[in-house]
């Protein structure tokens, strides 16, 4: 247990030093400009991880005890950055290039929502 606790504040210690938001034209937030990563990003969510394929326009799934990849959901273009909520039950995917999010369903590993956002996000945070 306290491996998974361990494990799991690495990754978010990662994500945040990954993500950085598109706010251009946006009144009420300030741009925040970070260098591109040149790896796909991954969130760990009970015992599987989410990383974005960003060519393929995909999101694979890994089951982390196992380490293979149980499923490949087609998103958006150029998926990048991946949050899981706080009760586990969704991924957010940033589409850079289609100014997209899409939420994944973790129980089904289905996109149930598409959301369209500014030019090219980039990252994704979610505040507990």
């Amino acid at each position: 247990m306290m491996r998974c606790i361990q494990l799991t504040r690495i990754v978010v210690i990662l994500v945040f030093s990954f993500v950085a938001v598109s706010c251009e034209g946006d009144k009420n937030v300030e741009p925040v400009s970070l260098q591109q990563p040149t790896v796909s990003q991954s969130v760990k969510s009970s015992t599987r991880a989410y990383v974005t394929n960003n060519s393929s326009g995909t999101v694979s799934v890994i089951d982390v005890d196992t380490n293979t990849v149980i499923a490949t959901i087609p998103v958006e273009d150029a998926p990048n950055g991946v949050a899981i909520t706080p009760d586990g039950t969704r991924a957010y995917v940033t589409n850079w290039l289609s100014n997209t999010v899409s939420v994944i369903d973790v129980t089904t590993n289905t996109v149930v929502a598409t959301i369209p956002v500014g030019d090219g996000p980039n990252g994704v945070a979610i505040t507990p």
